[in-house]
């Protein structure tokens, strides 16, 4: 028993001097070495965490700023949207075509506003760091001639780009104005004449009046009830012929026919064009309510109202020789007499054959109230205007046309695509 403590006396002793543990417990040296290899497996798994979580930081990171510059890209998108629809608005309004858009409000070409809209070059939607902005302009589509200032289809490319934190995305759509069918605002005068070699023969105690007027108060009028009062507003021409033609007046009545409006008589190229006429006229022939294939209506005949226009083709003709109340558009590609009463309110149009021989006669003997306008188109149309006949414009009557929901503005949008956005 001592020799054996001894001896493990003598190796503890050499142990300590080689820096190695001491076995008193008898235990076998391996468990060191078993204790090391598990440090530094467990060091190695720490860093290999580390590591994992170092990559899943930055690519939650990415994912963050992925994300966020998605939905930034998303909002300028639907800003550019916004400038399609603000630009389509616009363009509904628009009267000459389209060349006026294309143009710019200065009318010149090769401008820096070219193509801008009547809002402006650009627009600001929102405030502070939520600030976005679109920016339209429009062009001239392929429509078979050279000149990019020229519509001849009423179709024009529109470009919005919409920006959101800098991040910029871009719509083109093409888009058709059918604004020919909607009612025009304005005319040239209150007795319109587009064609060569008209006669216009004014008699009896006849007034064409291009002074704007108030409607009468009641609408199945009578005698001096149908007779409206002059306004304030602005006047347009009283007699307007787009080229030269013939004007002949006779002192049939004790005061004499009048021509009245700011001037009374002009001859120039105006607003509209036969063409525009006569596109507007189709328009009306294809919606008429009415239809009158000829004939003598000897009776009282109501057509329409304020609230609720009509719009009347008259195919051949037709002669009213009693009273006729009515609103709306009356298109006439026939002779057309009224030796009664006539009362209308609205737009009176005779429609040549395709503006190149109206061959149109409009005989008025009776008594007639018009507020609006009388347009005429073609070559040689004959219009006698006698008796107590009142022609007068009137924009309360011509506005009361859009109740004519036929004639409700249409922009229709025939193409799309997303482009690649250049430098704002």
């Amino acid at each position: 028993m001592n020799r054996q403590f001894a001896l493990w006396r003598r190796r503890a002793a050499v142990a300590c001097r080689r820096g190695a543990p001491a076995a008193f417990s008898g235990q076998d040296t391996r468990r060191g070495s078993r204790n090391g290899t598990i440090l530094i497996v467990v060091l190695a798994l720490a860093a290999v965490a580390a590591m994992i979580a170092v990559g899943l930081y930055s690519y939650t990171g990415t994912t963050i700023k992925s994300s966020a510059k998605s939905a930034q890209s998303e909002q300028s998108f639907y800003i550019a949207e916004a400038g399609i629809e603000r630009a389509k608005a616009a363009l509904m309004t628009s009267q000459n075509g389209l060349n006026d858009e294309l143009l710019g409000a200065d009318g010149v070409p090769n401008t820096a506003d070219d193509g801008i809209l009547s809002f402006g070059s650009t627009v600001n939607l929102g405030s502070g760091s939520h600030t976005g902005t679109f920016r339209v302009k429009i062009a001239d589509d392929n429509d078979g001639d050279s000149n990019l200032y020229a519509d001849l289809n009423n179709t024009v490319i529109v470009t919005s780009t919409g920006l959101y934190s800098g991040i910029a995305r871009v719509i083109e759509v093409t888009v058709s104005n059918q604004s020919a069918k909607i009612v025009p605002p304005n005319v040239d005068g209150a007795f319109a004449v587009y064609g060569t070699n008209a006669t216009v023969e004014l008699g009896g105690d006849a007034l064409i009046d291009g002074d704007d007027h108030d409607l009468p108060a009641a609408f199945n009028c009578s005698g001096a009830g149908c007779v409206g009062a002059e306004n304030t507003n602005d006047a347009t021409a009283g007699l307007h012929f787009n080229t030269n033609a013939n004007l002949t007046t006779t002192s049939a009545g004790p005061h004499h026919p009048v021509l009245d409006g700011d001037p009374p008589v002009e001859t120039n190229a105006g607003i509209y064009t036969a063409t525009d006429w006569i596109s507007f006229g189709q328009n009306c022939i294809a919606d008429a309510d009415i239809i009158y294939s000829g004939g003598v209506f000897a009776g009282n005949v109501s057509i329409g109202s304020r609230a609720d226009p009509q719009i009347v083709y008259v195919v051949a003709p037709t002669h009213f020789s009693g009273n006729v109340d009515g609103a709306g558009i009356l298109v006439a590609s026939a002779d057309l007499t009224f030796t009664g009463t006539f009362h209308w309110e609205g737009i009176v149009l005779f429609l040549g054959d395709n503006a190149v021989d109206a061959d149109l006669e409009f005989r008025e003997s009776g008594s007639t109230y018009l507020y609006g306008a009388v347009i005429v188109v073609g070559a040689n149309g004959d219009i006698d205007v006698g008796g107590s006949a009142l022609v007068t414009y009137s924009s309360d009557a011509l506005n009361n046309l859009a109740n004519l929901g036929v004639f409700q503005p249409q922009i229709d949008a025939r193409s799309w695509r997303t482009i690649k956005p250049v430098e704002w």
